[in-house]
């Protein structure tokens, strides 16, 4: 019933020309997703690649990103980003953070693309030290990641200099667990797993993705 609405909302916003934002909870390629909606909602992404501008989700927890490819097929064209935020919940003792975005203006012919993105963290440690919450800059995507912006291109671009690239590897492993001090030991195979999830967004599709790289 909600990809049947979602998918009369899409068709309604592309013959009216408009540009659309999905806000959702769990992301499609988060292993809490199920399965058939998963699938059904990467088609619908893919179908309406030009009315949806981004999409942000949360519930994880944690600082990542999902890629959609033509055809689910990472040796395809990249079609969408799915923007995952990190929660100011602590969960299992987490440093709490947020995202501030910047979206491309309301002005005609606006794309409404995320632009920008900022994190700001605090530290937990501290926090329960002084008994006071500050918040400060953690990091700036394009910045920090040496974007050129956060088209899907980018993206995808960012995942393949990463599988080659330990020290960027390592700033997306920190940044994706809220700059926290204290990760636990991660190998080989560990590291590339980062990667691969955030290669699909597709439920389940991590593992067959993984045996390519």
């Amino acid at each position: 019933m909600t990809l049947d609405w979602l998918a009369k909302e899409l068709y309604d916003s592309e013959q009216k020309g408009e540009k659309v934002h999905t806000i959702s909870h769990i992301p499609s390629g988060s292993s809490y997703c199920i399965k058939a909606f998963s699938d059904n909602y990467y088609q619908l992404v893919n179908r309406f690649e030009n009315t949806i501008a981004a999409q942000f989700f949360g519930h994880t927890h944690v600082d990542e990103f999902y890629i959609y490819f033509d055809g689910k097929n990472p040796a395809n064209r990249p079609t969408h980003t799915a923007f995952v935020a990190p929660s100011l919940t602590t969960f299992s003792e987490a440093n709490p953070a947020y995202k501030i975005y910047t979206i491309d203006g309301n002005y005609t012919g606006s794309t409404f693309t995320v632009i920008d993105e900022e994190t700001f963290w605090a530290n937990l440690t501290e926090i329960n030290a002084n008994d006071k919450v500050e918040f400060k800059l953690e990091y700036n995507k394009r910045k920090d990641y040496g974007m050129k912006d956060l088209s899907p291109a980018s993206y995808y671009d960012l995942a393949q200099r990463m599988l080659v690239d330990e020290n960027l590897l390592s700033k997306y492993i920190q940044n994706y667990h809220r700059n926290d001090q204290q990760l636990k030991k991660c190998d080989a195979k560990c590291r590339k797993n980062y990667i691969c999830n955030a290669l699909t967004a597709e439920r389940g599709m991590q593992n067959i993705f993984c045996a390519g790289l």
